[in-house]
């Protein structure tokens, strides 16, 4: 019976470890999903694409239902995904990088993050490309920035 109990017990601990492993490895492909999403309206705003950018946003949304503590990246991702006005999908999107900088402190991209900022927007943006590609002014101004930090 006592020998019963130890089995059961030892195989419940390796159960739950398992279990943990996997969610910690579905935290961190949902995370990485998410920053790709990310990158991809990064990319729509620096070619002045509010479709993309939108569109973009969508799949973000997506990713961050399951991604804990996202809930203020994905009410940005909603506001960025229902507009085609791409003045406003860049405020949003100011307010997003913020959003996902403090969700990056927690849960870790695999990709190391260039922190870049416009002083015309006064505003933030994460690349994976220590090269400046402003989404705030786009085609306007594609240089206009500097790099500020990284995220690792």
């Amino acid at each position: 019976m006592k020998r019963n109990l130890i089995i059961i017990l030892l195989a419940t601990i390796a159960l739950s470890f398992g279990v943990h492993q996997q969610a910690d490895a579905s935290t961190a492909n949902d995370i990485n999903t998410a920053y790709q999403h990310y990158a991809d309206i990064d990319n729509a705003l620096t070619k002045d694409d509010a479709q993309a950018a939108a569109k973009a946003a969508g799949n973000l949304e997506a990713a961050l239902k399951d991604v804990k503590d996202a809930n203020t990246a994905l009410g940005l991702a909603t506001a960025i995904s229902q507009s085609n006005n791409i003045v406003e999908q860049r405020k949003s999107f100011a307010a997003l990088t913020i959003a996902m900088h403090d969700l990056f402190k927690t849960q870790k991209p695999d990709k190391m993050l260039y922190i870049h900022y416009c002083p015309m927007a006064k505003a933030y943006w994460m690349d994976e490309s220590k090269s400046i590609a402003n989404p705030y002014y786009g085609k306007a101004m594609p240089t206009c920035g500097k790099t500020t930090g990284m995220v690792m």
